[in-house]
């Protein structure tokens, strides 16, 4: 260990890392037209973040629920036309499982996120910026498209990810926290 730095920085650079390959695996998969490569991979990534930890009753629990919420707040916004997909980044819908793997990977940041995003509204603020800018993300490198207005699409999924991010808060603090130590 380097001294003078933190067991946390380096369980923080760990989280941070595997959760953005996943995301990345995820997106980069769906526009290349291999949506499948991103779930196998966020699959490793649950794996190795569960192991770290050693809680698979409560972060299993907790990650099924973040699917759940994303699998329905994701196949609204596609059913309201918000975005979409290409034909090739199809895998189940309206909300393909890679999406979901998205949400599962974006749920493993919680334990680290959450007793930081305390109050509520400090949640909900992040995930009125950060939610748009995530998906924007995606659609640049070619994994989804915005409606037809991009700008109110932008607009909507802020909208829906300010309600989103203070409820996986609340989720995580129900479900995953459990036992949890601070930063975990």
């Amino acid at each position: 260990m380097v001294s003078g730095v933190s067991p946390n920085l380096f369980r923080s650079a760990f989280l941070f890392v595997g959760s953005q390959a996943a995301w990345f695996a995820c997106v980069l998969g769906a526009a290349a037209g291999r949506p499948w490569v991103g779930v196998i991979a966020t699959a490793a990534w649950i794996a190795a973040w569960g192991a770290s930890r050693g809680r698979w009753k409560h972060d299993m629990g907790f990650l099924a629920a973040v699917a759940a919420v994303g699998f329905l707040v994701d196949s609204g916004l596609v059913s309201l036309g918000v975005f979409g997909f290409p034909d090739a980044a199809h895998l189940g819908g309206p909300s393909p499982l890679w999406m979901v793997a998205l949400w599962v990977g974006f749920g493993t940041t919680m334990p680290m996120l959450a007793p930081r995003l305390r109050p509520l509204p400090i949640a909900s603020a992040l995930g009125a910026v950060a939610g748009p800018v995530a998906y924007n993300g995606g659609v640049v490198m070619g994994a989804a498209h915005f409606g037809a207005d991009a700008w109110t699409s932008r607009l909507v999924v802020g909208v829906a990810w300010a309600c989103v991010m203070p409820a996986l808060v609340w989720l995580h603090g129900r479900i995953g926290e459990a036992g949890e130590p601070i930063g975990g």
